[in-house]
């Protein structure tokens, strides 16, 4: 997904922000694309978002890289406004009514789910977000949906590339 005008609801872009802001070396990064403070219910550009997000990764240059981005995914995750007693499969369900409401512009993207049985699941995501930090939000979803205690696996099959090549992720519990 390559369209340069989606945008993201304020109350997910604060969580990306939120988990990053926890490093104070981030914060001139943030200061710099005026992302210290973001109200909920502003829309705020996926293009800047994810210009913040390679800023701070080469920043970093370290292999922890990969982890601060799949904890940025499970922040966000857990800062998702869902209806009260929606579970792991109404949510994967939901994800494409979900993304219509939390992105806007001409291509907001978007998921494809084939579910193998009740509790296995493969997810093909068309979302602008690098692998790691999706990959963190389907973690991040599974931990917040699943019963706990509910042994869980996310498993990446297929990871996106410039030939058009989306992320695929195995889900089973």
């Amino acid at each position: 997904m390559t369209n340069h005008d989606t945008k993201l609801i304020g109350t997910l872009a604060k969580a990306f922000i939120n988990n990053v802001k926890v490093d104070n070396t981030y914060k001139d990064v943030l200061r710099e694309y005026n992302l210290e403070s973001i109200a909920d219910d502003e829309w705020v550009s996926v293009k800047t978002l994810n210009e913040v997000m390679a800023r701070l990764v080469t920043k970093r240059q370290s292999f922890e890289s990969t982890y601060d981005m799949i904890a940025v995914g499970m922040a966000a995750a857990s800062n998702l406004e869902v209806p009260a007693g929606m579970t792991f499969v109404d949510f994967l369900t939901a994800q494409n009514s979900l993304i219509q409401e939390v992105y806007m512009g001409k291509d907001k993207g978007g998921v494809e789910l084939e579910m193998l049985s009740d509790t296995h699941y493969i997810v093909e995501v068309n979302l602008p977000w690098p692998d790691d930090l999706l990959y963190g939000n389907y973690y991040g979803f599974a931990k917040r949906f699943l019963p706990r205690g509910t042994a869980f696996h996310v498993g990446r099959i297929q990871s996106s590339d410039d030939s058009g090549a989306r992320l695929k992720l195995e889900i089973k519990w």
